[in-house]
């Protein structure tokens, strides 16, 4: 059946598809979006900019105040490092001619948002991933320390990362996500997750044996598309996981771990994805005898890593 061109039934087309196809394709995409901070408008004279915070802590003071001592314990200073980026819109767009959009069905309209739907949300997703594999602390997959060590083809990912992970987070008072139930995060290639949970190795932190006495009910194993989480950290999957060659020529997964505050985004209007179609028409002066329309996706994003302690790369072997 022929596309309607009644515009208030193209309207309701739209919500449709934002609603019932977009937004919840969207959250399954999306991984490293939830473990964002939100930035705060910059306004300085109109800059498109955001603006996050952190604040440093002043320590502790023990020493008992006097009776007679006005400036026992005065704090002078308090430090805030700010971070700012600049706002900026992304989007993809297809032209539509009208004879496309005179024979499409509605069935075919929805197939096509479906289809930029699934780019915004990788797109978005992709931002967040790109500046928090931007931090300089790193560790590779069985040793102990981050910043160190050489990976090796058989340094495929094992259990006991989890708690280097866990580690280097607490001795640098980062703190935990509050969503992830008290746990930090780490997100991994889906290859790295079945090494991970696999991985029986003798004298080794074994998955497996860890929660195989695990009550059932537990949501804290099954809540994070993934395996779960295990010595503070809820490890979850990913296929936005890049792919790298190190120096001695081992192709290495880059996987990420985030702490709260590690990274931050936008909470501008428009900040999500939003699926745009326009019928061909008069309105459109720059197109000669009304010979097309559009269909794509529009968002506007700002995005940072905000804490080099606060987000680490995990290398792990493939």
């Amino acid at each position: 059946m022929a596309a309607t061109t009644d515009n208030s039934q193209m309207a309701g087309l739209i919500t449709t598809s934002i609603k019932r196809k977009f937004i919840p394709r969207l959250k399954n995409k999306l991984q490293f979006d939830p473990l964002a901070a939100k930035g705060k408008l910059e306004v300085r004279g109109g800059s498109k900019t955001l603006r996050w915070n952190l604040a440093t802590d002043i320590g502790v003071y023990t020493t008992a105040l006097g009776e007679t001592t006005t400036t026992q314990n005065e704090v002078n200073t308090i430090t805030i490092s700010s971070t700012l980026m600049t706002v900026s819109d992304y989007g993809a767009f297809l032209k539509m001619s009208d004879l496309a959009d005179s024979v499409w069905t509605r069935e075919t309209r929805e197939e096509h948002a479906d289809i930029f739907a699934f780019s915004g949300a990788k797109t978005r997703d992709t931002l967040l991933r790109n500046v928090a594999d931007d931090t300089t602390t790193f560790f590779v997959s069985q040793e102990t320390a981050t910043g160190t060590g050489t990976l090796a083809t058989t340094d495929t990912a094992i259990a006991q990362d989890l708690n280097v992970i866990r580690g280097r987070f607490n001795q640098n008072d980062a703190e935990e996500f509050e969503s992830l139930n008290g746990n930090y995060a780490l997100i991994v290639h889906g290859k790295v997750e079945q090494d991970m949970v696999a991985d029986v190795t003798t004298n080794r932190l074994s998955w497996s044996v860890l929660i195989q006495n695990v009550n059932p009910q537990a949501e804290r194993i099954t809540n994070y598309k993934g395996p779960g989480a295990l010595l503070g950290v809820a490890v979850m999957r990913s296929n936005n996981i890049t792919t790298t060659t190190l120096t001695n020529t081992v192709t290495a997964y880059v996987n990420l771990a985030l702490a709260d505050h590690g990274i931050g985004k936008t909470t501008l209007n428009q900040s999500d994805p939003r699926i745009i179609m326009k019928r061909p028409g008069p309105s459109t002066v720059s197109v000669p005898l009304d010979t097309y329309g559009i269909i794509g996706w529009k968002m506007r994003m700002a995005q940072a890593l905000l804490d080099n302690d606060r987000a680490i790369i995990y290398y792990s072997a493939i």
